[in-house]
């Protein structure tokens, strides 16, 4: 049996992925699949990229400290890159071991976020995007 050589997936095929897939989306992730690693776009240049840079804007914390309730309404901060003064861990994974404990810690999480007074999410009016998630 002969095979066809093997031909890569052209971008509209990555348009397809998704209905609300952007410009800015489809490039950084052609620049993200890109086989050769001295080629493919650096941690530093991604975290860069206009796609995620609107993705802070759009999805900013309003559990944050530097976003501040004023009479005229919310003013959202312009740093989106804080500096976080603990490094990052797994280690709250240690205890899911299996999907019953899994469970027991989204119940809680969920409980807690209810009987808190904070938002936990907000969509930042100053997004680009903002008028296509306030439909």
């Amino acid at each position: 049996m002969h095979r066809l050589p093997h031909k890569p997936p052209t971008m509209a095929a990555l348009y397809r992925l998704s209905s609300q897939a952007t410009h800015e989306a489809v490039h950084l992730l052609c620049r993200m699949l890109v086989f050769d690693p001295d080629k493919r776009i650096t941690a530093v240049d991604a975290l860069a990229h206009p796609y995620l840079d609107e993705g802070r804007l759009r999805y900013h914390s309003c559990m944050c400290k530097c976003c501040h309730n004023l009479p005229t309404g919310r003013q959202y901060t312009t740093d989106f890159e804080p500096f976080c003064n603990q490094p990052f861990t797994y280690t709250f994974e240690d205890e899911l071991t299996s999907i019953q404990k899994v469970k027991e810690k989204l119940y809680k999480f969920i409980m807690e976020q209810q009987r808190s007074n904070r938002v936990p999410l907000c969509i930042n009016p100053n997004s680009a995007t903002f008028n296509s998630f306030s439909r």
